[in-house]
């Protein structure tokens, strides 16, 4: 028969190890891992997620005449 030694007078490891069976489980969560991020602290990667997915950006681009006609058309010459 296993004699019954208390808790308090085993060593640090087997103290240790009763602690970590004792524990329960996180179901594959890591508490690590889980931070809190500061809402003051200016995060970039929430302005993106915050456009939705089917958002659509307009490029402007200048349209140049071809007879030369528009004072942007004609080129600059300076001496």
């Amino acid at each position: 028969m296993k004699k019954l030694i208390p808790l308090e007078k085993r060593s640090k490891k087997e103290q240790k190890a009763w602690y970590a069976r004792q524990r329960g489980d996180w179901n594959g969560v890591n508490p690590v891992t889980r931070v809190v991020p500061n809402k003051k602290h200016y995060n970039r990667k929430k302005q993106r997620r915050e456009l939705p997915p089917d958002a659509v950006f307009i490029i402007f681009v200048p349209f140049i005449h071809p007879c030369g006609c528009c004072p942007a058309s004609k080129p600059q010459v300076t001496f």
